[in-house]
């Protein structure tokens, strides 16, 4: 019992830890734009987030996008945090 669940968490910590390298990687830059939440959402897919988790992460920040709620990749990188974490 105690190696699946320690199995579980090494895979969790390894997708956490893509998803945090991949994101991480797009947030270095200024400019946030279509190109910027396409490329999101890419490494949200690549990253074992799952389908539904990525499109409901995308909705939310384009929606925000929109409303011009996200001047910074800095305000992205913590609209990522709340609404994953």
């Amino acid at each position: 019992m105690f190696g699946v669940l320690r199995s579980l968490r090494d895979g969790l910590a390894k997708t956490r830890k893509n998803f945090t390298d991949k994101v991480g990687n797009l947030i270095l830059g200024e400019k946030i734009d279509e190109a910027f939440l396409d490329e999101l959402e890419e490494a949200l897919i690549a990253s074992d987030v799952g389908a539904e988790t990525a499109s409901f992460v995308l909705k939310d920040l384009k929606e925000r996008f929109k409303r011009n709620e996200l001047s910074s990749r800095a305000n992205v990188k913590d609209r990522l945090r709340q609404v994953l974490f």
